[in-house]
């Protein structure tokens, strides 16, 4: 169980050419604030981690990885990490270990190792090992969930179109700027004879109507 009250967090962004594509990621700005700890076993050697439900990856510095680790393989990275001020996070690889929580074991669990920084545990983690989030003694989310937990806890969401009651919209607009017109969105070369193969029946049968 984790108090929600006492997370602190900021994010990383992947960006890097050489990547297919871009992966956001984050991590916890270590210099402030109190954060959420976990002890556990990581690969048979005692761990303790900095809880961050924003992490997409876990991660362990190299000291620790190095002191505890160096026996199991690194492999190439397979994203790269800023900091939340922009700033590069040197990654020196991934190692595959182990994880064990109160008798339960993840095979295997993907680490990202960095040059420094604090030892994280991401979001892939927690779900892992089926964390829940709690706030002042009430279950406020769980990371787990499916899309068909979802569809089947809340059904008339997802049929018709659905609406939602006793709510009005307002959204904060400053009147002294000026509105401004907004080009039509293009259409996707992809899509764009069907269209115009549409929008030629739709003269054809307005033209026979009338």
């Amino acid at each position: 169980m984790v108090d929600a009250t006492e997370f602190e967090h900021s994010y990383e962004d992947c960006d890097n050419s050489y990547y297919e594509e871009d992966t956001v990621v984050f991590t916890v700005n270590s210099n402030q604030g109190n954060f959420k700890k976990s002890d556990l076993f990581i690969a048979n050697e005692p761990v303790t981690l900095l809880v961050d439900v924003s992490a997409k990856v876990s991660i362990l510095n190299e000291t620790v990885y190095r002191h505890k680790f160096a026996k199991y393989q690194l492999h190439a990275p397979k994203q790269s990490l800023l900091s939340y001020n922009n700033e590069t996070l040197e990654i020196v690889g991934i190692s595959y270990l182990d994880v064990e929580l109160d008798g339960q074991i993840i095979h295997k669990h993907p680490f990202y190792i960095s040059r420094q920084g604090a030892c994280l545990m991401g979001v892939d983690l927690f779900n892992a090992l089926d964390f829940q989030i709690y706030r002042h003694g009430s279950l406020i989310q769980t990371m787990g969930t499916t899309t068909a937990d979802v569809i089947c806890q809340f059904p008339s969401v997802f049929s018709g179109f659905g609406e939602i009651s006793s709510f009005s919209h307002s959204p904060r607009i400053n009147p002294q700027v000026p509105p401004v017109s907004q080009r039509l969105r293009r259409i996707p070369l992809s899509v764009r004879a069907e269209v115009e193969t549409e929008l030629e029946g739709g003269t054809t049968r307005y033209h026979r109507e009338n």
